[in-house]
């Protein structure tokens, strides 16, 4: 706060004291005194350093430095979309500057930005592979369920919670066979049930998964039977019938069995729910 405030009084005093403060500011690590400070640079739009201070704010971490930047740069008749991909081209971006150059790509429509982002889906870095999802997903909407598929088989747990992000909150669509996999490949019971706790049906044969396929100790226990107490609270809040997959899942005797073991107390009034639906006999 003290930092910000100062940088707004940089203006209030003699031109001849300004640039060396307006320097000092720009170094900051807080991105909004590096915005302020580029805002009252662009007063002197004609100073020597601005050039080079336009490119450095182009690949800044902080988007509104990152949009004046690009602006300024497009208004001066300077093709931001090749100044980008030139950039990247050259190798000699930082991981956050590789994730700046593509999301100024995508925020200005760039020609060439499905290209790039194609070119960095398989980077070895997470936050960059994070990045070009986001942006996909962004740039493109009919294909967030081929994303999300693609986030739960990557290797990294914050890939795969983007994937169930996707699912979440925008509707891509997981098979529950993916689910599955998600559990025996990866252990991932959180980001299992993520994906499958807003379809009634998808949430209980995920809870039948983790019971029987993850190691469970006696804190994760606690937790599941805690997800499947309040399963059986709300169960007649819905009438959505379990589909043939749903009943083919449940009625699994390894599946059946695990519920039952979660069930613990409460296996009784499972079993009633399960009878009704037609699911156990």
């Amino acid at each position: 706060m003290l930092a910000r405030h100062a940088t707004t009084l940089i203006e209030t005093l003699p031109a001849s004291r300004q640039p060396d403060l307006v320097h000092l500011a720009y170094a900051s690590s807080f991105g909004p005194v590096r915005l302020h400070a580029l805002r009252i640079a662009t007063q002197h739009a004609e100073a020597p350093y601005m050039d080079a201070w336009l490119h450095k704010a182009l690949f800044d971490a902080q988007a509104s430095m990152r949009h004046v930047a690009a602006r300024i740069l497009a208004d001066k008749g300077i093709d931001v979309g090749q100044l980008c991909t030139q950039a990247l081209a050259s190798g000699n971006l930082g991981s956050h500057q590789v994730r700046a150059a593509l999301s100024v790509m995508v925020e200005i429509g760039a020609s060439e930005s499905r290209t790039m982002l194609s070119r960095y889906m398989d980077d070895p870095r997470v936050d960059i592979r994070v990045r070009i999802l986001t942006l996909q997903a962004r740039l493109d909407p009919a294909s967030r369920d081929a994303l999300s598929h693609r986030a739960l088989q990557d290797a990294s747990p914050k890939i795969r919670a983007l994937g169930a992000l996707l699912c979440a909150r925008f509707g891509a669509y997981v098979p529950l066979d993916q689910v599955r996999e998600l559990l025996t490949q990866y252990g991932d019971y959180r980001t299992a049930l993520r994906i499958c706790r807003r379809e009634k049906w998808d949430h209980l044969a995920c809870l039948g998964w983790v019971t029987e396929l993850c190691s469970l100790n006696e804190a994760l226990l606690v937790e599941l039977r805690q997800v499947l107490g309040v399963w059986l609270s709300q169960e007649g809040m819905s009438w959505t019938r379990p589909s043939s997959q749903h009943i083919d899942i449940l009625s699994t005797p390894d599946t059946a069995a695990a519920l039952c073991k979660l069930a613990a107390d409460e296996r009784n009034r499972l079993a009633a729910c399960l009878r009704v639906s037609g699911i156990w006999t």
